[in-house]
């Protein structure tokens, strides 16, 4: 017997690849072994951050209306009372109707009679309503005849009952529009899932429904995706962003953002949302072209140097140029790049200015690995002691590697400095504990710039809380992101939701993978990536049956 074989076919879009496998199957035969399966489409890493949510689905059902005859005995005024009608002049209950004639009827022996006809009236309307519609004397017809009215239904009551049919296929949320529009309710699906999403479309699509006189729902599945971006980035991209709604608009994509709510107002989310996951994606990936900057390079390669790693006098540097020329300079510490964000003119001269002044920080940067004494002496004054000695933007405590360390930038001398202030402090007995009116970052220990407070009370700088998270130890039996502060023994985990209002959607994509990695990683025996190159498939092991 030959071997089993399999093919990965791609398609632009879930609905083709749907169609395809059905009709597929409709070619197989019965005693063939041939199968086919619509599969999550595989992404690589990077673009995690850029998956598309297919969870919302609009929906509308029509309101019951009548028809209405309109007999004038003047073809004038049947005419004139048409015009009227179609302009919006005339309207019942607010609302603009459709009127088409007039047609004649009637013989030589009987009187003529004109008709205009009116479609979508409302069925609560009645004869008198529709006489005093039509408030030009002139114009008002010699008889009025209605159509049986349908039965009316509560738009609450209707609503209930779409999200029952909803709710049989997963669960959802159904939000009615308290808008009024002219010929239909209209309510907004949000699903836990896209993939019910999806089928809700597949199966509800135009079917009648008995509640609603045998009308139909009508449902249109939307894609969206959302950003959150520091609001300091936000302000230097956004004449680049503005200059993009008109178009995404003609693919009918819309382009919204929104503050952060809180007193800080540190981010900005920016939503993508459209019929179309193509047009969606492609109007996404726009957007996070712009959001990277321009890298800051040298010979073809990131520029970086070890002195950057800290906040000492590189870093100052950076914080000088960005001042100077109105750019914003972007540090990751966990990438060793550096983005500039702002006019391209400017951005240009920031990066010369880097390469050029930076480089002369590309010194040596030195570590001093501590023990726990050692460590307890430099979080009691210790660590301040060297500061006082070297100068306040010289080195940097590391509280979060392992063990943690002292890092010093720069010449030799600096370094043996602070061993030698270290050594001769051993016999000393520590100062008291830390203050906790203390404003420095729980992590670098030095005032915190653009502050965040966790919920168990410890103050961070915003990069510092980032790099915590996508640098997160996972050395332990499980991955997690603890809290660093009273000198590393706080420990307290910082729950997703936290992670999600104080991370950007990129340090919060790279946290979530680093976990995902994590748990793989701890389990050889149940997880395996595929070994196809560039296959971003994991597959899960079992024992080969004979």
């Amino acid at each position: 017997m030959p071997a089993a074989a399999s093919a990965y076919i791609s398609f632009e879009d879930p609905e083709s690849a749907d169609a395809f496998c059905v009709k597929l199957r409709s070619c197989i035969a019965p005693e063939s072994t041939l199968t086919c399966q619509a599969v999550v489409p595989r992404l690589p890493s990077w673009a995690a951050a850029r998956r598309i949510s297919c969870k919302k689905v609009k929906i509308s059902w029509h309101r019951p209306t009548r028809i209405v005859w309109l007999n004038f005995g003047d073809r004038d005024a049947a005419q004139r009372a048409r015009a009227m009608l179609n302009r919006g002049h005339y309207t019942i209950g607010g609302r603009q109707l459709s009127a088409t004639g007039p047609d004649i009827s009637g013989s030589r022996r009987s009187v003529l009679t004109w008709t205009v006809v009116l479609q979508n009236v409302p069925s609560s309307a009645d004869e008198s309503e529709v006489e005093r519609s039509i408030w030009v004397k002139a114009d008002k017809p010699r008889h009025i005849q209605l159509a049986p009215a349908a039965e009316p239904y509560v738009a609450e009551t209707v609503s209930s009952l779409v999200e029952s049919v909803l709710s049989r296929i997963g669960p959802v949320d159904l939000k009615l529009d308290p808008r009024d529009h002219e010929k239909r309710f209209k309510a907004i699906a949000l699903f836990a899932d896209d993939a019910d999403a999806r089928e809700s479309v597949k199966t509800l699509r135009d079917q009648r429904q008995g509640f609603l006189q045998q009308g139909k729902l009508y449902l249109q599945l939307m894609s969206s995706s959302k950003l959150k971006v520091s609001a300091r980035v936000y302000c230097c991209v956004q004449e680049e962003l503005d200059a993009h709604p008109g178009e995404w608009q003609k693919a009918q994509v819309a382009f919204r953002t929104y503050p952060d709510p809180g007193p800080e107002k540190r981010f900005v989310t920016l939503k993508v949302e459209g019929e179309q996951v193509k047009e969606v994606a492609n109007a996404t990936n726009t957007i996070k072209g712009i959001l990277a900057g321009q890298l800051v390079e040298a010979a073809d390669k990131p520029f970086w140097v070890p002195a950057l790693a800290t906040n000492g006098p590189a870093f100052h540097k950076l914080k000088q140029i960005q001042q100077e020329l109105g750019v914003l300079i972007v540090r990751n510490r966990a990438k060793r790049q550096l983005r500039l964000f702002g006019a391209p003119e400017f951005c240009l001269q920031a990066q010369e200015q880097i390469i050029k002044e930076i480089s002369a920080h590309a010194s040596s940067v030195h570590a001093i690995m501590l023990n726990g004494k050692q460590f307890g002496w430099a979080c009691r004054g210790g660590f301040a002691q060297i500061s006082s000695v070297l100068g306040s933007d010289v080195a940097s405590f590391d509280v979060v590697s392992n063990p943690q360390k002292i890092v010093v930038p720069g010449p030799e001398r600096l370094y043996r400095q602070a061993v030698e202030l270290m050594e001769r402090a051993e016999d000393q007995t520590f100062p008291g504990p830390r203050e906790e009116t203390n404003k420095d970052c729980t992590i670098c220990w030095t005032p915190a710039d653009t502050q965040v407070t966790v919920a168990c009370q410890h103050l961070y700088c915003l990069e510092c809380l980032e790099s915590l998270c996508t640098l997160a130890d996972s050395s332990g039996s499980d991955f997690a992101i603890c809290s660093q502060g009273d000198m590393g023994a706080c420990k307290k985990m910082l729950p997703l939701q936290e992670l999600q209002d104080h991370l950007s959607s990129a340090a919060l994509e790279e946290s979530l993978e680093a976990s995902f990695a994590s748990y793989i990683r701890r389990r050889p025996q149940q997880f395996r990536y595929c070994p196809t190159p560039d296959c971003g498939y994991i597959y899960r092991t079992s024992e080969l049956v004979d």
